[in-house]
């Protein structure tokens, strides 16, 4: 059984869940999971496919253009491409199954399922994809529906102008990646478009030209819009609209993720100026995320500002040290980030079901885990993880994404670098802390809330990939199992702890103390509502919706009158036509039918009582016959 067979299996469970889509049957909602299942078992096949045979590529025709230029759906089926695609397929399917319960109220819950196989099928495209075009299509279909998915309780108003914004926002990053492709193409370099992302030798000197820097840009704008970066990361809380489970999707290893992963594929063969403007920006966000998060009192707020923070770490760590740390670090946050998101709507579905009209609220929600041994033991892994803490994997990963200056000869760039890293790894552990003890203390009148079997076991699953065994038996070392399987180079770590600890200190004192942090008001306007990225996207929005209503206009006064113009003239010319046919045309052949009816009556009744008649009139019809044959 070759890939190009396996891979059958993403189309087949599209059809599969569009069919249960249509003719869904109330109380079995499992049908729904067995679409879920094909992708990822197709993609464990091939996985094993390829440990066998070795990695290999394959490539389906799509387009041919004037040029002799040949545009293919390429994948590449090695150990890296295939292990995060699985990840996105195993995630979701897990929230898929998650959702069962989570939207058993929902009319539209076949729906749902039916987007996530979508992604299922979109996402590892997008990973296994091995040139521009290839991705570009994958990019596209993900950010479709990511949008679907934000929008799912359409019937709010709210929660239609949030998806508007998420798709309004990432679809100025789909241009940016558009031109950088189509910048490509015009420089000819159609390698990294049409074969694989590479670049022949030589293109260095280009590419570090301010031409080539425009390029570059243009791709690293387009991927830190994806991925959230500050301040772009406005659309990030306006996609927590729909339910917890798509915040869950969305904020792990899925479409903040594919931002990451451009960044990481063209990093290679960006200038050290674009690098080093890419560890700023990274920092930036790292620390407002983790200050947003910081001054938050929503649970679901505080989730969405760290997954722009930890998003943040990963993009500086792709300026600082390389790629390689991202993914390990972005395999670690999809099980953290997406396990503490659906722990979230557990808590905010049983609120809401008491009452509760703030239901992600800490106060609401403070002591509602206090009851659940297991509800605590994942929160507290997962916010180990997050923030950095040892025997957790985000302890390891986090490690390859800050630099060592003292060990190479750094230069103060590096050394700044360095502390304003640690800074924010304080800054995450003040603010998880603060999340576990609020959650998890005594309060008298606390909601405890109950962990459904379906809803419990996608959080223990997922919260269990957050211990360092993730990576392997040493908890101090990157180097394991999963390294070795994804082909990047392991290494032992310096446990390098403090800041995380300073911080856990710092958060456990100032909850005894009852202490909540407010932001300067500049500071609260800047990274916490965000308001120049708000007026900026309520200016644009306001044009957009502008437009749109002149276009409806235009549509109406122009288009529409026309074409009521038009009807109503064909109309009245049928009439006419009618008229025409019927009484003037009809009566005509009519006319001509009667007259040579009555004639050939006539002369059948006189050839019939005369044989000289009917001789006289035969020599007639041939005179004239010879006449008009001979004169004609």
């Amino acid at each position: 059984m070759t890939p190009e067979l396996l891979l059958l299996g993403f189309p087949i469970a599209i059809i599969l869940a569009a069919l249960l889509w249509v003719f869904q049957a109330p109380g079995r909602r499992f049908l729904s999971l067995i679409p879920g299942i094909i992708p990822s078992v197709s993609l464990g096949l091939i996985l094993f496919f390829v440990s066998q045979n070795g990695a290999n590529e394959i490539a389906f025709p799509f387009l041919k253009i004037l040029g002799g230029i040949n545009l293919e759906i390429r994948f590449a089926l090695d150990s890296l491409h295939l292990g995060l695609a699985f990840l996105a397929c195993f995630l979701a399917f897990l929230i898929q199954l998650y959702s069962v319960s989570y939207l058993e109220k929902e009319d539209n819950h076949a729906f749902f399922h039916f987007l996530i196989v979508l992604f299922q099928a979109a996402m590892p495209g997008l990973f296994l994809s091995l040139s521009f075009f290839s991705l570009f299509i994958f990019w596209e279909l993900v950010g479709i529906i990511s949008y679907l998915l934000v929008q799912f309780w359409y019937r709010k108003e709210d929660v239609l102008a949030s998806a508007f914004r998420v798709i309004m926002v990432n679809k100025a990053g789909d241009i940016a990646l558009l031109s950088g492709i189509g910048l490509l193409m015009s420089f000819g370099l159609m390698i990294p478009v049409t074969d694989k992302i590479l670049f022949p030798e030589g293109s260095g000197v280009f590419l570090a030209s301010p031409t080539g820097q425009v390029i570059c840009a243009f791709f690293v704008v387009s991927a830190l819009i994806k991925s959230a970066q500050f301040p772009f990361s406005v659309w990030l809380k306006r996609a927590m609209a729909g339910p917890a489970s798509v915040s869950a999707l969305l904020h792990s290893a899925t479409m903040v993720a594919a931002g990451v992963w451009m960044i990481s594929r063209v990093s290679p063969w960006l200038p050290i100026q674009v690098l080093n403007a890419l560890a700023v920006l990274g920092i930036l966000s790292f620390l407002a995320g983790n200050l947003a998060a910081l001054a938050s009192q929503q649970l679901k707020s505080i989730l969405a500002f760290s997954t722009m923070a930890q998003l943040g770490i990963m993009v500086a760590g792709i300026g600082l040290s390389g790629s390689d740390a991202a993914i390990l670090h972005l395999i670690c946050h999809a099980f953290f980030k997406a396990s503490l998101f659906l722990t979230c709507g557990i808590l905010m579905k049983h609120l809401s079901e008491q009452g509760s009209r703030n239901s992600d609220s800490l106060s609401e929600l403070e002591g509602s885990l206090n009851s659940s041994l297991w509800g605590r033991f994942s929160l507290g892994l997962c916010l180990a993880a997050l923030a950095g803490l040892p025997l957790s994997s985000g302890f390891i990963s986090k490690h390859g994404l800050m630099p060592e200056p003292w060990i190479s000869s750094a230069g103060n760039f590096e050394w700044t670098c360095w502390l304003l890293l640690q800074i924010g790894s304080v800054l995450t552990a003040m603010y998880s802390v603060r999340v576990f003890l609020r959650l998890s203390s005594e309060r008298e009148g606390a909601a405890n809330v109950p962990f459904k079997p379906l809803m419990a076991i996608p959080v223990i699953l997922l919260s269990l990939g957050s211990g360092f065994w993730l990576f392997g038996l040493n908890p101090i070392s990157s180097e394991g199992w999963l390294t070795g399987f994804l082909g990047i180079k392991g290494h032992a770590m310096f446990p390098d702890f403090f800041a995380p600890v300073i911080g856990l200190i710092l958060g456990w004192i100032l909850w005894k103390k009852k202490f909540e942090i407010r932001l300067p008001g500049f500071l609260q306007s800047a990274f916490l509502e965000f308001k120049p990225a708000e007026k900026f996207m309520n200016a644009f929005g306001g044009f957009a919706m502008n437009l749109a209503f002149l276009t409806r206009k235009t549509d109406e006064k122009v288009l529409d009158k026309s074409l009521r113009i038009g009807a109503k003239s064909v109309v009245v010319a049928g009439y006419f036509s009618s008229f025409t046919d019927r009484y003037i045309l009809d009566g005509i052949f009519k006319s001509i039918g009667l007259f040579f009816y009555w004639i050939g009556g006539v002369l059948f009744g006189q050839a019939r009582h005369s044989a000289r008649f009917s001789a006289w009139f035969i020599l007639l019809v041939l005179i004239v016959l010879i006449y008009f044959s001979y004169y004609r």
